[in-house]
């Protein structure tokens, strides 16, 4: 029995000092290694950013100079503003088939899958001309 006893002290005595270490050594890493650990994050971060869409930036395939006219826009065109997937582009399509042209942005809130916030989001993005 003082033998398991005597090597289960050891073994909380080593993962003690091991658990010391592992804590010494995060808070004791010299400060080149985290600005250089920084700078080494905020590239990756960045360059990603410049590949794909956020939510900060809503248009897919740089259409923000070419905005989408919501009165003969196809599926496809609805698409590539981000937040607008295939149900919803299809949706606005057909709206817009049955009940003729939008008179104005605002009209896409009768379409299904379109609120008040998703609307705010896209409107820089559409036109009607």
């Amino acid at each position: 029995m003082k033998e398991k006893r005597d090597e289960a002290i050891l073994v909380a005595m080593a993962l003690l000092a091991a658990s010391f270490l592992i804590v010494y050594n995060a808070f004791s890493a010299p400060s080149e290694y985290i600005k250089s650990t920084k700078q080494s994050f905020e590239t990756v971060t960045t360059s990603k950013k410049n590949t794909e869409p956020t939510k900060a930036d809503p248009v897919k395939n740089d259409i923000k100079s070419d905005p989408v006219n919501i009165n003969t826009a196809d599926v496809e065109a609805f698409e590539r503003i981000e937040g607008i997937g295939p149900e919803k582009a299809k949706a606005i399509v057909e709206y817009r088939e049955e009940n003729g042209d939008f008179k104005s942005v605002d009209e896409l809130l009768e379409c299904p899958g379109i609120g008040e916030k998703t609307l705010e989001r896209i409107r820089p993005f559409l036109t009607l001309q």
